[in-house]
């Protein structure tokens, strides 16, 4: 699972395409794959937020 969430993080345009439900992960559940999209929404807010800067 942590090269998995490694390769989304080195291509974030295929975490998009995920988002959209284009693409799947095979060999990952939808649950983990919700729960992948979940943490990068949330790695994206603490990076956007004014807090961090």
């Amino acid at each position: 699972m942590i090269k998995m969430i490694q390769f989304l993080q080195e291509n974030a345009n295929i975490v998009e395409l995920l988002k959209e439900k284009k693409v799947s992960l095979v060999g990952v559940t939808e649950t983990e794959t919700q729960a992948m999209l979940e943490a990068f929404k949330e790695e994206l807010k603490l990076e956007r937020s004014n807090y961090w800067q």
